[in-house]
């Protein structure tokens, strides 16, 4: 109040520490009734600021809104940084905000023999359709071009790899149709391996084949 009162330095050294963060705003500064007000937004002291966020947030509107809310009436130095952070570590919005944090993947255990456990997927390069199945231990792959995708199709091409290496104890796959069909359950038990399916619309869980399916569109 001072200094507005008796103008400002001509330099940023002039002036207390705890000022300089306003000095870049000085002519935007004024005094009415007390109050320090930068244009229509009152400046809150230090010891007032929690208590002014936690007003802004009283609602639990979310970061644009409280932000939006806090630009129209309240500065300090650092106003969006701290009401953010405020946001952040909320209880309310933490426990009741719709883009839960994702639970951190759990990686798959490294089989002890080669060709103990597969993946198998269905890919489309340059309109023609392969068979991709890459090896657990060694992350090593094959493809296999496709005539078609029926499940008979890719279970024959399978049969093949399953004759040159030996038959997995596990196949991890999607849930695509060639996987899904009775025909390919049947092919599991038939050939004695278990076969498991990554979750629905999350290819993460599958993530070996999906990294070996990138390898080979680079190499065709």
């Amino acid at each position: 109040m001072n200094v507005i009162k008796v103008g400002w330095p001509e330099t940023k050294h002039e002036v207390s520490h705890w000022l300089t963060p306003f000095f870049g705003i000085r002519d935007e500064l004024s005094m009415q009734d007390g109050i320090v007000l930068r244009g229509e937004q009152v400046v809150i002291p230090k010891s007032l600021q929690h208590q002014r966020v936690n007003r802004v947030h009283y609602a639990h509107t979310g970061i644009t809104s409280s932000l939006s809310r806090a630009r129209e009436c309240i500065y300090w130095p650092g106003t969006s940084t701290d009401v953010k952070h405020f946001i952040e570590i909320c209880d309310v919005c933490c426990a009741f905000d719709k883009r839960q944090s994702k639970e951190t993947l759990i990686p798959h255990e490294t089989p002890d023999l080669p060709w103990e456990k597969v993946g198998a997927d269905l890919f489309n390069f340059n309109g023609r359709d392969y068979l991709i199945t890459v090896d657990y231990y060694f992350s090593f792959w094959e493809i296999d071009a496709l005539e078609n995708t029926r499940s008979g199709t890719v279970i024959r091409e399978l049969k093949s790899q399953f004759a040159r290496h030996c038959i997995p104890e596990k196949c991890m796959s999607d849930n695509g149709t060639q996987f899904s069909s009775d025909e390919f359950q049947e092919f599991s038990r038939h050939w004695n391996f278990r076969h498991i399916t990554s979750s629905p619309k999350y290819p993460q869980t599958n993530g070996k084949v999906e990294a070996a399916v990138k390898s080979a569109k680079t190499i065709l």
